[in-house]
Formats: C-alpha cells, structure tokens, sequence
C-alpha cells in the first residue's frame, strides 16, 4: 500500500460511523482508488517507454529528431511508394509501415522518388521531407506499427497519424483520425504478460513542432493491471514534468518524461 492511499484509508476509518453501510462503501471505494494508484505507479513508466519510442517515430516525419544508425529501413515496391523501417529499442524490435494518404484517407500516388529496396536512416527522413514537400495541408502520412520482444514477453501494435499544416510540415500527430481508407484507426496498444499490465494510448494532437525536449498536448489512455483498471489523461506543456489525472481518483500524478519516475499527490 502507498503512504498516500494507506492516509486516505485512515481519513475514511476516522470520519465514517462504523456499522453504517455508508461506511462499508466508503471503504470498497477507498479500495478501489488504492488498486488505481498502484496500477498507474506499477504498470505506467514501464509501459510509457515502450509508447514515447513509437511516437519517436512522428519526430523523425517532422525532422525535429534523427533516427538513430540502428534504424533499417526499406521501400516497398507498391504504387504508393509505402517504407517499412525497423528499430531495435531495449529489447523490442518496433516495425512501422509507413504509408501516405490525402486527409480523406485515400492512398495517394508515390509523393517521394526513394528507389525501392533498402535505405538508410537518413534516407529515410529525407524520403518523408519530400514526400510532405510533395502533399499538401490536411494530407496525411500514416503508420501502423507493431512491437514485439520474446525475452521480456511484450508484444504491441497501433497506428500514428503526422498531419502536414499549409507549410508541408508534419505538424501533428493524431491517433484518432479516420484515416485507413476511411477506416477508424487501430488502437495503440502495449502488453506486457509478465507484469499483467496493458496500456492502451490515444491523443487528439500533439504539437511536433515545440520548441525544446518534451511534448506538448494531451494522451488520454487506459491502463488495465492485476489489481485494476485506470482511464487517465496525460498533459504535457512542453516541459519535464507532465501531469496525471485518473477518473475517480482525487488529485493527480507528477510524471517525469526524462526519468518517467511517477508520484502520487492526492
């Protein structure tokens, strides 16, 4: 039990007439709030490593981040000019298949002149930048990915969506816009069996054109673990500490994106 939640507990106990069942219900809800805080400081930082490496890949559309050399990449030889690119992040292997889309939805013909086969980190990037040079505002550029890793039992997939502005910049990145062939986008979903938590993340927007190191906007998400499950949203403002907040439960969370240390404050 945390300190805060075990406090909640003895706020309860004191201000409650035992034998009541007002009191019993008090106490089922004080249980139910410290089985939320626990799966959020449990389930969350663990899980948010594997989430901020795919939306890593959004910085690399916008050009804001360079992939690292362990990047592998390869065009494939449809019509639409679609780049699978493969990274290896602590022991997962994320594979993005990264497509180009105008904002209805509709596969757009090849926007960038990369020759099919494979490329380089660099190449990549570049292939991206001309591709959005190439689009227009409203259009989309799309990625489903997956992530797998057999030794530590994690396992996820989803589906990004960068935004390019009236400037031709990847500008926004969206979960939640309909835009595989008109269809509602796949959840972003991490698992890890071992711990028996699953975060599933979604987010309305996020600005990939901040200046500085860290996000700015919001990613409502739902982590479901062993003792619970916990709907929150996160909010960013661009600098290291980002806020939690979890229905139902009072007060919030402080959450470090640099050392993704989480701390309950109710």
């Amino acid at each position: 039990m945390t300190r805060w939640v075990g406090c909640l507990l003895l706020l309860i106990l004191a201000s409650v007439p035992l034998g009541c069942s007002s009191s019993v219900d008090a106490l089922l809800n004080a249980g139910q709030i410290q089985d939320q805080v626990e799966t959020v400081e449990d389930c969350f930082p663990d899980s948010w490593d594997k989430v901020v490496a795919v939306f890593q890949f959004a910085e690399y559309w916008a050009g804001t981040e360079t992939p690292p050399a362990t990047l592998t990449c390869e065009v494939l030889g449809d019509a639409n000019g679609s780049i699978v690119a493969t990274l290896d992040v602590g022991n997962c292997v994320i594979s993005m298949t990264t497509t180009f889309r105008n904002a209805g939805g509709t596969l757009l013909a090849k926007p960038h002149t990369l020759p099919v086969g494979n490329c380089t980190p660099t190449q990549y990037q570049d292939a991206i930048g001309e591709a959005a040079d190439n689009m227009v505002g409203g259009d989309l550029i799309v990625g489903n990915w997956t992530l797998a890793s057999g030794a530590q039992a994690i396992s996820g997939q989803g589906e990004l969506t960068g935004q390019l502005n009236g400037a031709g910049e990847v500008a926004l990145l969206t979960t939640t816009a309909t835009n595989s062939g008109g269809q509602t986008p796949q959840a972003n979903t991490v698992t890890n069996t071992t711990t028996g938590c699953t975060l599933t993340a979604s987010t309305i927007g996020l600005d990939l054109n901040q200046v500085g190191d860290y996000i700015i906007g919001s990613i409502n998400f739902t982590l479901a673990g062993p003792l619970a499950t916990a709907n929150a949203v996160l909010n960013a403002n661009g600098t290291e500490n980002a806020t939690i907040n979890v229905t139902n439960v009072p007060g919030s969370f402080n959450f470090s994106l640099l050392t993704f240390n989480v701390t309950y404050n109710p």
